[in-house]
């Protein structure tokens, strides 16, 4: 339905950029984040959820972020009435300077 990709962290914020691969009127995709490493759709810091898409690309963006934090996630998709978990991952904030998120180097 949509893939999610971390894309660029900063101090202060975390943008993901995403695709929709198929549209439907039953989609949304929220990424969920907390500075626990123990986090749950039940337990955790925050979530930004995108709803509506127009096209078929999106961002998303994780603002009010902590800097010089590690961050855990994971990305929730509902389509169709089913519900869709990725894996946890985490992150870094920087000391309120850009940086560029590259996974084929293995920056994140």
């Amino acid at each position: 339905a949509a893939t999610l990709s971390l894309e660029k962290v900063t101090g202060f914020t975390a943008t993901f950029n995403g695709e929709v691969l198929k549209k439907t009127l039953d989609l949304k995709v929220s990424v969920y984040y907390s500075t626990s490493n123990n986090l749950t759709v039940y337990k955790y810091t925050g979530k930004a959820s995108q709803t509506e898409f127009d096209g078929n690309s999106f961002v998303l963006t994780l603002s009010g972020l902590r800097s010089e934090t590690k961050y855990y996630y994971f990305v929730e998709t509902v389509y169709n009435g089913k519900t869709y978990y990725g894996e946890v991952s985490s992150f870094n904030t920087g000391a309120g300077s850009d940086l560029d998120m590259n996974p084929e180097e293995g920056n994140m």
